[in-house]
């Protein structure tokens, strides 16, 4: 089948050198009753010589993928990606229907001096995140493709009607949004409330700003939720706020707190890992990050439960690039 069947394919990499891989299909992909399975192969070269990286575990039910390995190469010009779905009849009567994306590189190959600055960058982005400035939690990627709810769509026009379904959280799409990706912001300090009336009595319209690494790709009406306190955050618009060659490397949210009563506040979120682990506060050398999505055997939450960098050549300083 076509590689069209893909929206877009988008490979990035933060400071330590993980490198994460996220895809969207098209809207109208349709799995024709079939199961869906995505696999991630990785290539020094677009034409050819792929090696799958999630051999034996085939990725399902999300649209993102981790590759911790740290692989030099020739800085960022020889590393390339790409995702194949494989479409599988759930009887074994029918063949398997495999769709392969376009080859993607890292960061949207981006000139290798300017792919160090945008490291320096977020490596101090990330040092303010860790020493106070930022708050953890999850992005949850609202769905745009996949089979359409039957319980709240209109037939015809397949609109949403009822913005409070349990299947699809009001997104239409079941599901409604993709597992959470921990994932930190650096909140600014003017909070802005407004005052409104609904039909359960006035309430307080909450709005925050944000600062965030441009990984993964965030679109308008994705949540952001803090794991703190699990307040949930609808995210209006998104800006750039620091772009290199075109390519966001900092971005702005625009958020207004989802209030208790909304279907979303119901979507079950894992627990995050204690401590943003990015780096070595003695010798300041990097080491993973915790932006790996949620594994399935920890504890749920409910909502019941209820630096700047002085330059581009310190990015060269110690790093396995």
């Amino acid at each position: 089948m076509s590689c069209n069947t893909f929206y877009s394919i988008q490979a990035v990499a933060t400071p330590d050198n993980i490198k994460s891989i996220y895809w969207r299909m098209n809207r109208s992909f349709d799995t024709k009753g079939r199961d869906l399975e995505f696999y991630v192969d990785f290539s020094t070269d677009s034409l050819g010589g792929w090696e799958e990286l999630n051999t034996g575990t085939p990725i399902i039910d999300q649209c993102v993928f981790v590759d911790s390995d740290k692989r030099r190469y020739n800085m960022v010009s020889d590393i390339w990606y790409r995702v194949r779905a494989l479409l599988i009849d759930p009887n074994g009567i029918e063949p398997n229907i495999e769709i392969e994306s376009q080859p993607c590189q890292v960061q949207g190959a981006l000139s290798d001096k300017t792919y160090i600055i945008g490291k320096a960058i977020l490596k101090g982005l990330y040092k303010k995140l860790k020493k106070g400035g930022g708050q953890q939690g999850f992005l949850l990627k609202r769905r745009i493709w996949g089979e359409r709810c039957a319980n709240c769509t209109d037939f015809d026009v397949e609109t949403v009607i009822n913005a409070h379904c349990p299947i699809c959280y009001g997104t239409g799409i079941v599901g409604g949004y993709h597992e959470g990706i921990e994932f930190w912001v650096m909140p600014s300090l003017v909070r802005n409330r407004q005052r409104r009336p609904t039909e359960l009595g006035t309430m307080d319209d909450y709005s925050i700003n944000a600062e965030c690494a441009a990984y993964p790709w965030i679109d308008a009406y994705d949540v952001w939720v803090d794991a703190k306190t699990n307040e949930r955050f609808l995210i209006k618009a998104v800006s750039s706020v620091i772009e290199l060659e075109r390519k966001p490397i900092v971005l702005n949210l625009s958020m207004v707190k989802i209030a208790n009563t909304d279907a979303s506040m119901d979507i079950p979120i894992a627990s995050p890992t204690e401590t943003f682990e990015n780096e070595n506060v003695v010798t300041e050398e990097l080491s993973p990050i915790t932006d790996k999505f949620p594994v399935s055997d920890i504890e749920v939450i409910k909502s019941d439960q209820a630096s700047e960098d002085k330059g581009w050549r310190r990015g060269l300083e110690g790093d396995d690039w």
